[in-house]
């Protein structure tokens, strides 16, 4: 079945060099600011936070996006945000490798959400460390607002080096992004949109739990994107949320748009419940192989408590008018999929049992974790005005 592709990675480039410039405006650090300030929680609490990246994802989730791997938390910000820059040019179409097949893309998206949670991340972690570098030279315990270029202003409020909170307010005095570590937990919210026109409303959060380099759980959020018009069917909202405990990584992912089963979106299409989707997407994996299950649900359902009715294979039955032999092809795309590590090309139909047997055997996480449609239209990260 052929469609439109859901997301492109250049997409998400321009929100990325977008969400970089923000929250490098006010942490830039040279050698002799890190050699003043920096404390000793700091760089224990960004390896900490390498380690995750360089395992956050199995080799059979891991997609190549851009090659820039070796962009680690200590390249400075210009220098990210040109490689991001010059790699969203080269950028393209994801899924035309498989001639945009819904369903034979869906292994080659599953791996890309993962890669932009992921690139979120590493900035998390570059946000971390030069903030952190910053907040070296403020005593423990301390407070205060610091005034910094264009009239705007960080509130801070810091109890040690690994316990610190910090929100970025515009000229207006309106929050536009706020920061907080609490040993191993982290909270980043940034508003994309306050500082790029082309990217009003855009929201974005990004949450972390820490144990240890093999267990630990990450939450990435987009909200509110702007309609592109040449992609209309680009999300305007996305979740990921991974989770790895010890050899096995599980997760989830929604993607959200509001005019995807139109005939003929435009960015002046209203958006309507009855042309909404969702693509609801849960996965195990280990190094070997990767399962998923993939389901399509409109943003009034309430209720995933009989989510097994929404599975992609039955596209047909639940919003297509379909002739019989393509109805019976689809049927055929049962949920999971198998995706072995050194391809892209799923199975359906297939446990991974006989490829990874610990995978097959392994169930997909909380089924708690989920955001119901219904509530997942609506969300948004919300930034807060104080500390």
């Amino acid at each position: 079945m052929k469609t439109r592709p859901l997301l492109s990675d250049r997409h998400f480039y321009f929100v990325s060099i977008t969400a970089l410039t923000l929250l490098g405006g006010c942490t830039k650090k040279d050698a002799a600011t890190t050699a003043a300030n920096t404390d000793s929680g700091v760089p224990t609490l960004v390896t900490s936070l390498e380690a995750v990246s360089a395992k956050f994802a199995p080799k059979s989730l891991t997609y190549d996006l851009g090659n820039n791997s070796h962009l680690d938390s200590h390249w400075s910000f210009d220098s990210r945000v040109k490689l991001l820059q010059s790699e969203a040019r080269e950028s393209s179409d994801p899924c035309a490798a498989v001639g945009n097949d819904l369903f034979a893309c869906q292994p080659v998206l599953l791996r890309l959400y993962i890669a932009l949670s992921k690139t979120f991340f590493d900035m998390g972690t570059t946000v971390i460390d030069q903030v952190g570098t910053q907040m070296g030279a403020i005593a423990d315990g301390a407070s205060g607002t610091v005034n910094i270029e264009n009239h705007q202003k960080v509130v801070y409020s810091k109890t040690d080096s690994t316990h610190f909170t910090l929100l970025l307010k515009d000229s207006a005095d309106a929050s536009m992004g706020y920061i907080k570590v609490d040993g191993t937990s982290i909270n980043i919210k940034m508003n994309i949109g306050g500082i790029d026109s082309t990217q009003a409303g855009t929201m974005l959060g990004l949450t972390m739990t820490y144990t240890d380099a093999n267990n630990w759980t990450v939450d990435s959020t987009l909200t509110g994107m702007t309609c592109n018009p040449d992609d209309p069917r680009a999300p305007k909202s996305i979740w990921v949320h991974i989770a790895k405990a010890d050899a096995l990584w599980k997760g989830k992912a929604i993607i959200y748009n509001p005019i995807w089963l139109d005939n003929n979106p435009t960015c002046s299409t209203a958006e309507a419940d009855n042309i909404s989707m969702n693509f609801y997407t849960n996965f195990v994996g280990n190094d070997t192989a990767a399962k998923a299950g993939v389901f399509l649900i409109q943003r009034n359902v309430t209720s995933l408590a009989s989510i097994d009715t929404y599975a992609m294979s039955r596209i047909c039955d639940n919003y297509m008018t379909c002739n019989a032999g393509t109805a019976a092809t689809v049927a055929a795309f049962t949920n999971p999929f198998c995706n072995p590590q050194a391809t892209n090309t799923a199975t359906w139909g297939d446990d991974c049992t006989s490829t990874a047997a610990a995978v097959g055997a392994a169930d997909y996480g909380l089924a708690s974790d989920w955001i119901v449609p219904s509530v997942f239209a609506t969300t948004t990260v919300t930034i807060p005005d104080s500390i």
